[in-house]
Order: structure tokens, then C-alpha cells, then sequence
């Protein structure tokens, strides 16, 4: 797959970023928790556990034998029970003619005071692909779309996201699986392949050709 994007980016608090970046610890959350979880939008999304949403005419509410409600157009939602799989999420550096036009939003340094550079992203994607396969997963992985919820009709999936969160760039690893605890991998040190940093100091980031 060509990723189209010149680095990847976590954010997180100092202990978690550091095992990452020592040790390689990659702790994959289950579906379900960001569904449940409420934080402004931030890590919590309830429409992760959306499976399907379709555009209505004519819809008329009852309640009972009485009619309470009318409306010409209205939205059709499938839901999963309990959505299933884990997910790693980064935010995505997306490549840029001009790299100047590259800023990341300041919304991010709320996911934590830390954050690892990835500068190989197609090892490290190796890396965490071949991690998976010893644990017998599969592991996929893309950026995150986003769209307008009000326009949308379709399936949606576990690589959709409301249009809100686009300020997050996600680039997600996804593992199916029925367990719905949290799943971890480690594919040792990457400091060969990153660099760590304050939250803080991602205002002064500048990338330059070679």
C-alpha cells in the first residue's frame, strides 16, 4: 500500500510515549471504549459502533397509535451491539508540495505533554505488521477519511470518522478480533527510526527536502 504521508505522529503522556519509544509498545484499545468514552470529542466517538446510514423520505413518527411527529427527510441508522477490533491510532503528516503549508493542529497537544516522530513510516509499518502476525492477527491499516454526516449514506467502517474530528489527521492500525480487552504489541526500540519531543514544541516543526 502507498501511504501518502511524510510522517506519523503520536501524541500522549510522557511515561506511555517513552515505552513507546524505548521498548516499542504499541497498546491497541478496543472499539467499545471510545464508544463509551465522553471527553468533547476528542478520544470518545459513539459513531464508532455505526455499521450502516441511509437517507429516509416521509418519515412519520408514532408513539403508540399516536402520530407525534413529521419530517421530509430524515437519516436511517444500523449500529453494532459491541463494535469488535483494536486500534492504534497516529496523527498522519500528509505530503504537501509545498511543505510549508504542513501545520498540525493545536488541538493535538491535548492527547498529552509527549509525542514520537516517526521518520521511517514505511519500517515502522513493517515492524508493527510483523508483530501482529507472530500474535496470528491481522493487521490493517490506513489513513482516516472524514465526512459530513448529514451528507453521508453508505456503510461506514472502522476507517470513517465524522467530519468534527478531521483536525486529528488519524492514521489508524486496525486488528479484528472478538476479545474486546485491550491488545498489546511490542516491536522493541524504534530509536532508530524516531524521535521523541514536548507536545509543545510542535509549533517550531519544519520538514525539507533532501
Amino acid at each position: 500500500m502507498k501511504i501518502d504521508v511524510c510522517s506519523l505522529i503520536k501524541f500522549g503522556e510522557e511515561p506511555h510515549m517513552k515505552s513507546f519509544y524505548e521498548k516499542g509498545v504499541i497498546f491497541m484499545n478496543n472499539l467499545d471504549v471510545f464508544r463509551k468514552t465522553e471527553d468533547g470529542d476528542l478520544r470518545g466517538d459513539k459513531y464508532e459502533a455505526l455499521y450502516k446510514q441511509s437517507e429516509i423520505n416521509n418519515v412519520r413518527i408514532f408513539l403508540g397509535e399516536n402520530k407525534i411527529g413529521v419530517a421530509e427527510k430524515g437519516l436511517f441508522q444500523l449500529w453494532y451491539d459491541k463494535p469488535m477490533g483494536n486500534i492504534f491510532s497516529m496523527y498522519a503528516l500528509k505530503t504537501r508540495e509545498n511543505l510549508t503549508d504542513i501545520k498540525i493542529d493545536e488541538e493535538c497537544k491535548k492527547f498529552g505533554d509527549t509525542c514520537v516522530f516517526i521518520l521511517d513510516i514505511n519500517e515502522f509499518i513493517s515492524r508493527v505488521k510483523k508483530a501482529a502476525e507472530s500474535a496470528g492477527y491481522e493487521l490493517i491499516y490506513s489513513p482516516v477519511e472524514y465526512f459530513d454526516l448529514k451528507q453521508f449514506h453508505g456503510k461506514w467502517s472502522v476507517f470513517k470518522k465524522p467530519l468534527r474530528y478531521s483536525y486529528q489527521s488519524e492514521f489508524r492500525f486496525f486488528i479484528k478480533r472478538k476479545e474486546t480487552h485491550p491488545l498489546i504489541l511490542e516491536i522493541g526500540s524504534i530509536e532508530d527510526i524516531a524521535s521523541i519531543a514536548e507536545s509543545n514544541k510542535i509549533d517550531t516543526l519544519k520538514v525539507t527536502r533532501i
